[in-house]
């Protein structure tokens, strides 16, 4: 049996066996509030622990120096209880915690922000910032909590360098899947990319946020391109919305 079960869980059980006589101990019952009733057999219980949030989410071991989300970030589904690894998730702008800024009008020429810089970049990120993994312009540590956290752009050349990328169709969803030396794999869908609120090219390439910044360009951050047979690392504008795919220790 699993291992871990909800809070909801480890409260109605203790609620329960607080009020009955040790023989009587037979099941666990938990009443939910939407009226149903799980009934658990004692003698199937291994353990109950607490759960956050984070905690949800499977963390796969690709043989590299930390563990990669099965899915996408999605902020409508913070849970993720019910994503399979082909849901695009969301497109979230750089450094953008929130993940609600829209805007379109950055970005359009390369002298955009003269006036506008110190606006832009207290939306997406920070002035003079070159990372931001686990720190509070983090979207995947704000959303997801615990150890997670956006990948580094080392983080993403360790994943691209030691794993084998082999493009797939998954339930008509075509991507990236990627297969450790250990067997264990990970999929990446085709998302597309986001500029204000119109997605362009989803279901025919991919662009993941790494959680580092282009030293020496005030506006432009390391991204990772999927396209239809090979990744490759991008400089892209803070305002674009590209997936972000979280990971942990």
């Amino acid at each position: 049996m699993k291992r871990i079960f909800t809070r909801i869980l480890l409260l109605g059980t203790w609620a329960l066996l607080g009020n009955v006589s040790a023989q009587a101990q037979n099941a666990a019952v938990i009443h939910k509030t939407d009226g149903t009733v799980i009934r658990v057999p004692l003698a199937e219980i291994d353990s109950i622990v607490y759960q956050g949030a984070g905690e949800m989410h499977e963390a796969v071991d690709m043989g590299v120096s930390v563990k990669w989300a099965s899915v996408n970030l999605d902020i409508d589904q913070p849970n993720n209880e019910a994503v399979s690894p082909e849901s695009f998730g969301g497109l979230y702008g750089w450094g953008d915690p929130t993940g609600t800024h829209r805007e379109q009008n950055y970005g359009t020429s390369r002298d955009y922000y003269l006036d506008d810089l110190d606006e832009f970049l207290n939306i997406y990120g920070g002035k003079g910032v070159e990372e931001i993994s686990g720190s509070d312009r983090d979207i995947a540590r704000e959303k997801w909590g615990g150890e997670w956290r956006m990948a580094t752009k080392d983080e993403w050349n360790e994943l691209r360098a030691n794993c084998t990328w082999t493009k797939e169709f998954r339930n008509g969803i075509e991507g990236f899947l990627v297969t450790a030396k250990n067997g264990n794999t990970i999929f990446f869908p085709y998302a597309g990319w986001r500029i204000a609120d119109v997605i362009k090219m989803q279901n025919e390439a991919a662009w993941y946020w790494t959680s580092t910044a282009v030293p020496g360009d005030a506006t432009s951050c390391y991204s990772i391109g999927m396209g239809t047979s090979e990744t490759f690392l991008l400089y892209t504008q803070r305002y674009c919305g590209h997936s972000i795919r979280p990971v942990r220790k």
